[in-house]
């Protein structure tokens, strides 16, 4: 009998290089009025970039991260879920009733499993926080009870739903954490001024952006909430902005996990750690460390998936959010 499993996510990731040029861009060719500090070389994180007065405007507090980045499609992932397993439940219904060939029921069990994998490409919210934990458990039983009764299933179907429970319980995991409306602890309490964002850890290449890709593990498109950091196993991650911890902890196949509430909704998450240095409920300066690299949960080598969060439980691009120059060649994104 399958046996509903703990939260665990699908992670770390190889990005294919684009094949285009090099293009670099630096803060001296893009803003050549804005003074660069040398960097540290005691292992500190980077320092924060100097405007002049007249660049120091930026968007209301409020307006900051006011909404994420949705996918191509117009319907949110949780309403695909929800209409698939609607019809699934509903067309099974009939085909017990009517006694329907085997193919049919087949071919039930084929389409719900295509529509979910096809909605685990799109971003998520925390709005679709319910419709994952739904089909985890509805084709949870569904399977059980065509196992027992011996009814026809597609040809490796236990594989497949085993993937796609992966893939869900990374879902179930990450909304629970990601919806700033929902208290995990003590909320912090910061002043009016935007959020400046800095780089985790002192020398960042990100080894896979925020958006769809192909999964490492599975091989199919899925939607990734966050960005992946190279980095060697025990390199220093600090806090990226100033903010309290509401999550430290192991979180499934997040492994090692850190969650900062930066106030106004806005969360910053940090996975895969060998080691975490803070404490729920403890208030942080940007900069400060709070863990180390690792590869723990499900992780195919030593990185940081970093992630951030706003107040309509959406994830947003870490790299729109921090501001600094890129670097982008054969598909990778380096900080500097």
């Amino acid at each position: 009998m399958r046996r509903v499993g703990a939260l665990c996510a699908a992670l770390a990731v190889t990005v294919v290089g684009c094949g285009h040029e090099r293009q670099m861009i630096t803060w001296e060719t893009a803003h050549p009025e804005i003074e660069v500090e040398a960097p540290a070389d005691d292992g500190a994180p980077p320092p924060r970039k100097t405007r002049p007065a007249a660049r120091q405007r930026r968007a209301r507090p409020e307006d900051q991260f006011g909404g994420g980045r949705r996918s191509a499609s117009l319907t949110p992932p949780g309403v695909q879920i929800d209409r698939a397993l609607m019809r699934f439940q509903s067309e099974r219904l009939k085909a017990r009733k009517r006694r329907a060939p085997a193919a049919a029921r087949v071919k039930l069990w084929n389409e719900v499993l295509t529509a979910i994998d096809d909605a685990c490409a799109e971003e998520p919210s925390a709005d679709d926080f319910g419709a994952f934990v739904r089909a985890r458990a509805i084709l949870d039983v569904e399977y059980r009870h065509d196992v027992d009764k011996k009814g026809p299933v597609p040809k490796g179907l236990g594989k497949r739903l085993d993937e796609i429970f992966a893939v869900m319980d990374g879902r179930v995991a990450e909304l629970r954490l990601a919806s700033g409306n929902v208290p995990l602890g003590p909320a912090p309490s910061w002043s009016d001024e935007p959020l400046d964002f800095r780089p985790p850890v002192s020398t960042m290449v990100v080894t896979s952006p925020f958006g769809v890709r192909i999964d490492p593990i599975h091989g199919k498109q899925r939607f990734h909430a966050g960005v992946d950091v190279g980095a060697p196993l025990g390199t220093t991650v600090y806090a990226t902005a100033p903010g309290t911890v509401v999550f430290a902890g192991w979180q499934g196949g997040f492994g090692r996990h850190i969650v900062i509430d930066h106030g106004r909704g806005v969360r910053s998450h940090y996975s895969h750690l060998e080691d975490i240095f803070v404490d729920v409920g403890q208030s942080l300066d940007g900069g400060q460390i709070i863990g180390a690299v690792g590869a723990s949960g499900r992780a195919t080598g030593p990185h940081l998936h970093w992630a951030i969060s706003n107040r309509e439980g959406r994830f947003v691009d870490p790299l729109e959010a921090m501001d600094s120059p890129a670097i982008v060649a054969q598909g990778k994104v380096s900080l500097r």
